[in-house]
């Protein structure tokens, strides 16, 4: 699977698309938000101050966007609640050097895929090179 990922994502320019940055929700780890604060100049601790114009909830074990993330996030940093993610400008990561680890693991199709398959087929719709890889496979199996 590595072998087809890495082929597709030699074809396709994630700057020329951006989905993932607009329709997912941003998650950022408590290392995320110390790199990106060292890389903008502010405070950590004023992180969620500092972009008022993404709603970012905290999750500290009590808070959480739904239910259904409560048990995948509750130990996480931040969630900007808001789409697209505040740092997508044009298309590009103003903070692409640190980006979250969600952000630099995307679109996850290495080790323990079969796992994830549901998120696969939710990414399916969204990233033009989950759909690629998806669409090789069903040929190269006859699917």
């Amino acid at each position: 699977m590595s072998g087809l990922f890495n082929e597709v994502h030699r074809e396709i320019d994630c700057t020329t698309c951006g989905n993932c940055c607009k329709e997912f929700l941003t998650v950022f780890e408590k290392e995320d938000i110390e790199n990106i604060s060292q890389k903008l100049g502010i405070n950590p601790e004023s992180f969620a101050e500092k972009f008022p114009g993404a709603a970012v909830i905290k999750f500290n074990g009590r808070e959480y966007l739904e239910k259904a993330l409560a048990s995948v996030l509750h130990n996480w940093g931040y969630v900007f609640s808001a789409k697209p993610c505040h740092f997508l400008k044009n298309n590009l990561c103003l903070c692409y050097e640190v980006r979250p680890q969600v952000c630099r693991t995307f679109p996850r199709l290495g080790a323990g895929v079969i796992e994830r398959m549901n998120e696969v087929l939710d990414n399916y719709q969204i990233c033009p090179i989950v759909f690629n890889v998806y669409e090789r496979l069903k040929s190269e199996f006859q699917f």
